[in-house]
């Protein structure tokens, strides 16, 4: 293989592209799906749709149709990347992906379906054309994708994706079910590189498949990295904003174009959809908003620094996560808040922040009637956008608690040869109820923007937050109406647009404060898949 040359890609993280050696056919594609022409949406930023969002407890999917005619995928809906993902069918042919997962074929099966072909070249690495290749370095492992066009529906919006459609062909990733795919949300990577790599075993598959249709693209002079720069499909379909928020034990909503969201706050990302973090106060209401921040307040902020923190919005994210230091200090300032906990460290000669954890562990005995976890303060997230202009986002303890089960095991005390005592862990069989608070630990540390937070399905449960490609620079907004509901393309809350006030604050109270008890997680969450080294 030949040396990757990286660049800031999808999800925040090295991209590059390479040359798939393969015998391949050219056959004719109709010339206005070449052109990338739009199929049924216009240009105008007014375009507006919703779909749903799948609950998947951990996080939320979205459905993608691709091809003519559609084929049907479940992906993830990622505001950390501008690609659009599918598993190719060859991927599994090879034994490279789940075979349980649903996979994407375009020979024969669709009739607008082409692939990127490199002409041929003296220098080629094999004799015949080349399929150019993407290689996406995720946190979790690479993913290999071939840039194919064709079709994609997402709600009511359709789009010919003229090489904006990426097959996954081989994958690295430590996954413990399927994955069908990404839809990128993200701020758009244009202008990716690329290199020659030799793929014997993808090229004898590719080779099968000549009858499929191909795209020919002049190779890049000696010593010149290939470029391509496929439009994301928020662009391709002219929808320069969306939004996104969650149900509890309900689909969420993804909500295409429309107008624009109140109170939008300007990214201070490079890479991500950036926020100023300024710091977590406890307690909610009036009464609290004096309150100090318990880390990254202005003090914090290092010479040549934009910002003390960062913090990123990310939908495929199961908890809120930042560096070790600061989880304890916010699970300090939770202890100190909540008298039960407050009560117990006097009597303990642990930590605060660590008797916290105990007493959410023991949350089973606690009251059914949900008193238990109202006498947790609420958080109070300080965020800020690039002008200045500031917003602090309110999660309940119902929001940063997360119930589970663990099975019981009982200690017994054994004798090793008959004399030796040895205390072992007897499973019981029996399960009961735990709670841990829903925060990880991940150090990532920027030179400009300092340490970065992830804001994960918390924030999307307690807000609609909206993203704004179209303004410089692109924002991002939150709003506490109620998320409402899609379906078949139609959006519950557009039929409440002429709702009294009275009706709309009724049913916002009715969404911020319903919920008694905190979300329950039966599987292993998902962390955040970002290149930490790569800045805001």
């Amino acid at each position: 293989m030949a040396p990757m040359v990286s660049a800031a890609g999808p999800f925040g993280r090295p991209l590059s592209i390479a040359l798939v050696a393969g015998i391949c056919h050219l056959d004719a594609t109709a010339s206005f799906l070449r052109s990338g022409a739009r199929l049924s949406v216009g240009q105008q930023d007014s375009m507006s749709t919703c779909t749903a969002l799948k609950n998947m407890v951990t996080h939320f999917t979205v459905g993608v149709k691709v091809g003519t005619p559609p084929q049907s995928f479940d992906v993830v809906a990622d505001t950390g990347s501008d690609s659009l993902i599918v598993e190719s069918c060859m991927c599994e042919q090879t034994k490279s992906c789940f075979s349980k997962s649903r996979c994407f074929r375009g020979t024969n099966r669709s009739s607008t379906f082409s692939l990127k072909k490199m002409k041929p070249q003296s220098n080629a690495l094999t004799r015949g054309s080349s399929l150019p290749a993407v290689v996406l370095s995720f946190g979790s492992g690479p993913v290999e994708a071939l840039i194919a066009s064709d079709m994609v529906r997402v709600g009511r919006a359709d789009a010919y994706m003229k090489e904006g459609l990426l097959l996954m062909v081989d994958q690295g990733l430590r996954l413990s079910g399927p994955f069908e795919g990404i839809l990128g949300l993200g701020l758009p990577q244009h202008k990716k590189p690329a290199q020659l790599l030799e793929k014997p075993a993808l090229a004898r598959e590719a080779g099968r498949h000549a009858g499929s249709p191909f795209e020919d693209t002049e190779p890049p002079a000696d010593g010149q990295e290939l470029q391509y720069e496929p439009k994301g499909f928020l662009e391709t379909v002219g929808a320069s904003q969306f939004s996104m928020c969650f149900n509890d034990r309900d689909d969420g909503v993804l909500r295409l174009g429309g107008p624009a969201m109140q109170r939008p706050l300007g990214s201070v990302g490079q890479v991500h959809w950036g926020l100023d973090f300024r710091g977590v106060s406890i307690g909610g209401g009036s009464a609290s908003k004096d309150a100090p921040v318990l880390f990254c307040g202005p003090d914090s902020k290092l010479p040549g620094q934009a910002t003390a923190c960062g913090a990123i919005p990310d939908s495929g994210t199961t908890v809120m996560t930042g560096p070790t230091q600061h989880l304890k200090e916010l699970f300090t300032g939770i202890c100190d808040a909540w008298t039960e906990c407050r009560d117990e460290a006097a009597k303990s000669d642990k930590p605060l922040f660590h008797v916290f954890q105990i007493l959410l562990e023991d949350c089973g005995k606690w009251p059914q009637n949900g008193k238990g976890y109202s006498a947790l303060p609420t958080l109070r997230f300080h965020v800020a956008g690039a002008s200045g202009e500031e917003q602090v986002l309110e999660l309940p303890p119902t929001l940063y608690v997360l119930e589970t089960v663990a099975e019981e095991v009982k200690h017994v005390r054994k004798y090793l040869m008959g004399v030796l005592p040895v205390d072992l862990e007897v499973h019981t069989g029996k399960t009961h109820k735990v709670c841990v608070p829903a925060f990880g630990e991940m150090k990532y540390d920027t030179k400009l923007n300092g340490p970065v937070w992830i804001f994960g399905t918390p924030v999307f449960y307690q807000y609609r937050v909206g993203y704004n490609l179209k303004s410089q620079p692109p924002t991002v907004a939150f709003s506490d109406e109620p998320c409402g509901h899609c379906h078949e393309g139609e959006d519950s809350m557009a039929s409440q647009a002429n709702s009294t006030k009275v009706g709309l604050v009724t049913q916002r109270t009715l969404r911020r404060s319903s919920r008694t008890a905190p979300l329950y997680v039966s599987g292993p969450i998902r962390m955040p898949e970002k290149d930490t080294s790569l800045p805001l």
